[in-house]
């Protein structure tokens, strides 16, 4: 007769298992979550960082690159006129002298001729400043 042991034993199936697949399994398991934490900490946030640098940088150039252009609109047809409205209320000051010393007035007491004066003062230094701060480089 059969012990109560054998007859539970003889109840249990008669196939043996192969876990050697099953390690093998389990070893893929770890290498994919080792590798995925190692490059997500890493790899994804450096390729992040990179994508939001060229956004910001490419945001820069874009406004860089709208002023280079107003300055290369601008700058040449600025001054040179800024040149001619020197010489125009220079004229026109040059007139008003004259019409006061006729009058025997003073010129400061007609209308307009210290803000003439105060914008030939301006527009002077501008213009020395559009000759000493010019672009480097062209777009």
């Amino acid at each position: 007769m059969k012990s109560n042991i054998e007859k539970v034993y003889s109840k249990l199936p008669q196939k043996k298992h192969n876990f050697k697949k099953q390690k093998v399994a389990l070893g893929v398991a770890d290498d994919l979550e080792n590798a995925v934490s190692t490059f997500t900490s890493g790899t994804l946030e450096t390729a992040q960082k990179v994508v939001d640098i060229a956004i910001k940088v490419n945001n820069i150039l874009n406004n860089v690159t709208d002023d280079v252009r107003y300055y290369n609109d601008y700058a040449k047809i600025t001054y040179e006129d800024l040149g001619r409205h020197i010489d125009y209320v220079q004229e026109l000051m040059d007139k008003a002298s004259a019409a006061a010393d006729e009058l025997g007035i003073d010129e400061q007491e007609i209308r307009g001729f210290n803000d003439a004066k105060n914008f030939l003062i301006d527009a002077q230094s501008m213009s020395g400043y559009m000759t000493t701060h010019t672009l480097d480089f062209d777009i």
